[in-house]
């Protein structure tokens, strides 16, 4: 749907997990499940197409490639697709990043959250009504 308003629109036809939208509004990356696979689709409209297959984690699209955050550390691979680095391991664990990141638009620093603990509490609590 438009920002303004308006009649929704069907953008994919074959499903998708998690969507996020270029820089440049021209391209739309779909994450797609069974395997994960993440597949790109002019915004215009177009066919689909799959650009990365069996994608090692939750992926940040950037002009120059897509970073990954993995368990454990966070992966770039450009879009050419040739050869993928990692640019940060986690030194507490190996499952100890998970989920969203934010990367500079310079691609010079990384915003995440890194799961130090993984701990819960139990508390009691007296006369509670």
């Amino acid at each position: 749907m438009a920002l303004e308003g308006g009649s929704a629109v069907q953008v994919t036809h074959t499903g998708g997990l998690r969507a996020w939208e270029s820089g440049d509004g021209l391209t739309l990356y779909i994450e797609k499940e069974s395997p994960r696979d993440l597949w790109e689709k002019p915004t215009v409209g177009g066919p689909e197409k799959l650009i990365f297959s069996s994608i090692p984690g939750d992926p940040v699209p950037m002009p120059s490639g897509f970073w990954f955050n993995t368990p454990g550390k966070i992966v770039f691979l450009e879009k050419a697709g040739v050869a993928m680095r990692a640019v940060y391991s986690s030194p507490t664990s190996i499952h100890a990043m998970r989920h969203q990141m934010s990367i500079s638009p310079d691609g010079h620093y990384a915003v995440f959250t890194e799961y130090t603990e993984n701990r819960s509490e139990l508390i009691l609590v007296e006369g509670f009504r």
